[in-house]
């Protein structure tokens, strides 16, 4: 019976087909999805509104991955908010403003986008005293950024500035322009208080009236260091009172003391103890003598 062998050339075509196989394949990316960059449009692009009036701004419409945060270049005009979460501007304007174009970016991990918006603030042509929405917040201690300066409206003689309730420690009102400055000692009565500044016509009975809504917070609490000192007490025993015997001849002194010596022409007596270990027995001479290790003193 014939049996016909594999040669080695299929053996080595079979294997690079397999490794062609393998190298063509896609890398599988499981679980990981690459985020999208962001797109978005704004359903206006430019925008007027009156100082002091709400301002109905643009709309964002999204089209690309979502955004993290949002800036916006330069900042937005006292008065105005601009959220980073949702890139919209909200508000009332206190300053009148030319058209402005402001520059807003929306940014992601994969990337960002920016669109402009042109705002415009108009001044309002009602007689009185403008701006009429000032909304002031300050910390006590910390100097307070003066207040818009008031101008007016179809007042033509000289005026004067007052403003009620009184002002908190620490703030003025300038009687001439109506700005407040200072640097605040105590906080207002309660937050967005309310203050009503009212202007006079000199040479006639007209007044006019805006209001400011103010918030002085208290100053975050000082950090403090406390420094623990340690005290290390050394208490020394009392010195030890120590008597020895002096002899001069047949004369014998006790003289006692914490390192007591023998009169001049007396010498220390020599004391003679017998120490005793077991059937061993020792002498010892000395001014103090003490028994060797194992022995002890034999009492008379």
């Amino acid at each position: 019976m014939f049996t016909r062998k594999n040669s080695p050339r299929k053996f080595l075509l079979v294997a690079l087909t397999m490794i062609a196989g393998v190298l063509a394949a896609p890398f599988s990316t499981s679980g990981v999805s690459a985020e999208t960059a962001p797109a978005f449009t704004l359903s206006t692009n430019i925008g007027t509104v009156a100082q002091c009036a709400t301002l109905t701004s643009y709309t964002i419409l999204s089209t690309g991955g979502a955004v993290s945060s949002y800036t916006i270049s330069p900042a937005a005009p006292k008065g105005l908010v601009f959220s980073s979460t949702t890139g919209l501007l909200s508000g009332k304007p206190e300053v009148v403003a030319a058209a402005t174009i402001y520059t807003i970016t929306g940014t992601n991990s994969a990337g960002s986008v920016s669109r402009t918006y042109t705002l415009t603030v108009s001044q309002v042509t009602d007689i009185g005293i403008y701006p009429t929405c000032q909304k002031v917040s300050g910390t006590v201690g910390v100097a307070l950024t003066p207040t818009t300066r008031y101008t007016d409206i179809g007042i033509a003689d000289e005026h004067n500035y007052s403003i009620s309730p009184a002002l908190v420690a620490g703030l003025t009102l300038n009687p001439s322009t109506g700005v407040i400055t200072g640097t605040p000692t105590a906080v207002t009565p309660a937050t967005d208080w309310v203050y009503t500044i009212r202007m006079d016509e000199e040479d006639t009975s007209l007044t006019f009236f805006a209001t400011i809504t103010m918030t002085i917070a208290a100053a975050a609490p000082a950090t403090t260091t406390t420094t623990t000192t340690t005290t290390t007490t050394t208490t020394i025993a009392p010195a030890k009172i120590i008597t020895i015997t002096c002899t001069k001849g047949s004369l014998v002194k006790k003289v006692k003391g914490i390192a007591p010596k023998c009169p001049i022409g007396y010498k220390k007596k020599i004391s003679t103890i017998t120490c005793v270990k077991g059937t061993q027995v020792k002498m010892v001479k000395g001014i103090a003598p003490k028994c060797p290790i194992g022995y002890k003193k034999k009492i008379k």
